[in-house]
């Protein structure tokens, strides 16, 4: 339910002549945005009159439309068809619309079927409100077929209703990132005669921005300025698809050339091309556009001054990030969680952990609270930074929990990867486990971190269980994860164990392939127990797939020695390359 504003005016007296003058005051009151106050005089009126027109619904729905009350909406619209005035069409135009704010696009397309059934006409207004629900949901079909009943409605002696444009335009939302079905719907306006306006043209570029198609939606905007007069919003998108394919200098021209038209600097557009400069790590820019405009009529907003923290977090200048953060606590404005995280991102990245945890205590101090984001910031700071504490590690888990923080897969496999340097699989295990127990699936980094931690401590029993609930979780091994586990066999010399799971490996197809570190896990192996047969074999494999390096010929000559088996060494270099054999002498 929303939450409705404080009664800003003074109920008239409630006694009305007719449900006209009720009318009336329900309009006042829905211009004047209060809302509560509408709602709480329509109640009374229900209750003191006799009858209330259709109009005094159509308000009240309205009302339940522009605060997004859907559920209310087809409450107040049903009691019309059961025991209020008929609903009109603008009746259920109103109702197609508030479903329109929550998708409930179903619900949207029923309720035009009852219009039709009781021979209300379906006017423009009716159609664009279902085609514009369909839109958001991103029903492209639906939405195309409601789009060309406008147009069929809307065919005049001299031509198609121009108002047929704005459901076209509703139907352009619901292509997503399909640009090109986008493109044929703008070129099918200009077909039918009709002019494309600002909207057709902003929806069109907005697909090519969610396709990270910026050459379209810089061309969409040469053509839109030449025909209608753009808007910031087209601007802003065009920017958008620039950011996404990190061309940050179209960006910055898409800017001056807004400023040029005369339409200003609006935030939106602002924060796209601030984006753009993020992605592309170009933070001296996104500086520069910061600080120009603070002085100007546009304020830099948290948005703005988070994409350049992030843009100084891409290019490891943490100093810089943690000097703006400062700005922003002394002059405005107030940063929120999403600096903060992304303050703690840029020491992350560049292993300062002593300023990660500085940054946090200031945060809680300024009564910020931190989320899952900023948690594992703090831990994978540790981890870059080699001071993996179990103490600290411990204190952070305990603090997650205690702060009702949810843990997801980032920070599970955060914390078992803190495990390797300490061979702590134990621990690992644990973590592991609790992960499984929150309902969360283990992805490829969680296996491929849990049997890093088997293959330091040299459990090979653990990495054979993993690899085996690996299966079961459906997860898709990689040339890493098989490598873990046949280091684990190696050191622990199970050399059988390691050409089975060699053996393994090079059946699993072209997309996982065994690779130099595969191959001298296992020499490893066979060397440790005197199989010099065996390590020949592998060797041999090995040349046709990976180039053998000085560890596969030590493990070679290792196995030969020990099975004495040395005179046998120069038929094995006789066979290998001539760089390879250059590489051991």
């Amino acid at each position: 339910m929303p939450t409705f504003p404080m009664r800003a005016e003074k109920l008239p007296d409630q006694r009305w002549t007719s449900p006209r003058e009720c009318s009336k005051v329900l309009v006042h009151l829905r211009r004047k945005k209060c809302w509560s106050d509408a709602l709480h005089l329509f109640d009374q009126a229900q209750k003191r009159t006799a009858e209330l027109d259709t109009v005094c619904y159509n308000v009240v729905l309205s009302i339940f439309r522009d605060i997004q009350w859907w559920e209310q909406a087809l409450v107040t619209f049903e009691q019309m068809q059961q025991s209020g005035p008929l609903p009109s069409v603008v009746s259920y135009s109103t109702a197609v619309s508030a479903c329109e704010t929550s998708t409930c696009w179903q619900v949207a397309i029923d309720l035009l079927q009852s219009a039709c059934e009781r021979r209300h006409a379906a006017d423009t207004i009716l159609l664009c409100a279902a085609t514009s629900a369909c839109g958001r949901a991103l029903q492209w079909k639906l939405a195309l077929h409601l789009a060309g009943r406008t147009v069929t409605a809307s065919k005049r002696d001299f031509g198609i209703d121009p108002k047929a444009v704005a459901t076209l335009n509703a139907a352009m939302t619901a292509f997503g990132d399909n640009w090109e079905m986008a493109l044929q719907l703008l070129a099918r306006i200009q077909y039918l005669g009709m002019q494309p306006d600002i909207i057709s043209y902003g929806a069109t570029m907005q697909s090519c921005d969610r396709a990270s198609q910026w050459m379209k939606a810089n061309a969409l905007l040469a053509t839109a300025v030449k025909s209608v007069r753009p808007s910031v919003v087209a601007f802003g998108a065009a920017a958008s698809a620039c950011a996404k394919g990190q061309v940050w200098h179209k960006a910055m021209e898409l800017l001056t050339r807004s400023h040029l038209s005369g339409l200003g600097e609006e935030a939106p557009l602002c924060g796209a091309v601030l984006s753009s400069c993020e992605k592309a790590a170009a933070w001296s820019r996104a500086l520069n556009l910061l600080y120009t405009r603070a002085d100007g009529p546009l304020r830099p907003n948290v948005l703005m001054f988070s994409a350049v923290i992030s843009a100084c977090e891409k290019a490891h200048r943490w100093q810089m990030a943690l000097w703006l953060l400062s700005n922003m606590w002394a002059a405005g404005p107030r940063p929120d969680i999403v600096a903060v995280n992304a303050c703690l991102s840029a020491c992350e990245k560049c292993g300062r952990w002593e300023q990660a945890f500085v940054l946090c205590e200031e945060a809680r101090a300024r009564l910020l609270f931190l989320n899952t984001i900023s948690y594992n910031s703090l831990l994978s700071a540790l981890a870059v930074g080699q001071s993996w504490h179990t103490s600290r590690e411990l204190h952070l888990v305990e603090e997650m929990k205690s702060a009702a923080v949810i843990p997801d897969i980032i920070t599970y496999n955060s914390l078992m990867a803190g495990c390797t340097r300490r061979k702590d699989w134990e621990r690992m295990l644990t973590y592991f486990l609790e992960m499984r127990e929150t309902a969360l699936k283990p992805d490829p980094f969680s296996y491929g971190a849990a049997l890093a931690v088997c293959d330091q401590a040299e459990n090979w029993q653990l990495a054979l269980v993993l690899l085996a609930w690996m299966q079961v979780d459906a997860v898709h091994s990689n040339t890493c994860i098989c490598n873990s586990a046949l280091g684990a066999c190696a050191k622990a010399g199970k050399w059988q164990l390691s050409l089975q799971l060699l053996s393994e490996l090079m059946h699993m197809g072209a997309q996982v392939c065994p690779d130099q570190v595969s191959f001298n896990c296992v020499l490893r192996a066979c060397s440790s127990r005197h199989m010099w047969e065996a390590s020949l074999l592998v060797a041999a494999k090995m040349q046709e797939i990976a180039e053998p390096d000085p560890k596969s010929f030590n493990a070679v000559c290792e196995a030969a020695e020990m099975a004495l088996q040395v005179r046998r060494v120069p038929e094995f270099l006789a066979a290998c390359s001539t760089e390879a054999v250059q590489i051991l002498m």
